[in-house]
């Protein structure tokens, strides 16, 4: 337990690289974007994608945390399983610091009709919408889920190397490229459609837990048979 904490306590020691360094990403994307709606006069207000860009920078500081920290706490005798833990601890706790913080930038934007320019940036149809909870669950899951895909190919390439990791994303194409014509071929785009349409977000985002799980438990087999 103390090894784990340990472990929390060097990534959260970092606090620029976790939580501060995504803020400034998101927030320079986010003044671009409030200074393109205040000189555009566009009916409805300006819709961005640029929240997007907090949840791809989830994605590669788990693959750069993996790569920078797991041999150097390896070298200061901490388990593997230690090291698990530890960062998935810190990928929940960031996640739902973070979350919070979309929510509050939410809740304000759509408070002063888009910052008064009309800009729609955290406060975004369908992804805001139903109570408090829901909107906190589907950023942290959604957040998580983007973690932990990243830490699983991190793991990866840990334990298989270049080769490994080429040979994933190669079945990875062939699988995809199966399933989509499989889509196309059988038809299956309308009662696919038809199904997503009547979900809500939080019930998409719900299914990322199993998914999140799967990662996790493909992360921590991997990384108790890598090579340091």
């Amino acid at each position: 337990m103390n090894r784990t904490a340990s472990i929390i306590r060097m990534h959260t020691n970092d606090r620029f690289f976790w939580l501060y360094l995504p803020l400034i990403i998101l927030g320079s994307s986010f003044f671009i974007n409030l200074i393109i709606s205040a000189l555009i006069d566009e009916e409805g207000g300006l819709y961005t994608g640029g929240l997007a860009s907090i949840y791809v920078y989830t994605g590669i500081i788990s693959m750069i945390t993996v790569s920078q920290t797991f041999p150097f706490a390896l070298g200061f005798s901490v388990t593997r399983k230690d090291y698990f833990f530890g960062t998935a601890a810190t990928a929940v706790l960031v996640s739902v610091i973070t979350g919070a913080i979309l929510y509050l930038l939410s809740t304000l934007e759509n408070a002063t009709s888009g910052w008064g320019v009309k800009l729609h940036y955290f406060h975004l149809p369908y992804f805001s919408d139903g109570p408090i909870y829901e909107q906190l669950s589907v950023s942290f899951l959604n957040m998580l889920h983007l973690y932990f895909l990243g830490f699983v190919l991190a793991s990866l390439f840990r334990r298989f190397g270049r080769k490994g990791i080429s040979i994933f994303f190669l079945l990875l194409l062939v699988v995809g490229t199966t399933l989509g014509y499989a889509v196309v071929y059988l038809e299956w785009y309308k009662p696919i459609g038809d199904w997503l349409s009547d979900q809500t977000a939080l019930g998409l985002s719900a299914w990322l837990i199993p998914l999140i799980l799967l990662y996790g438990a493909a992360s921590y087999r991997m990384l108790r048979n890598s090579t340091v």
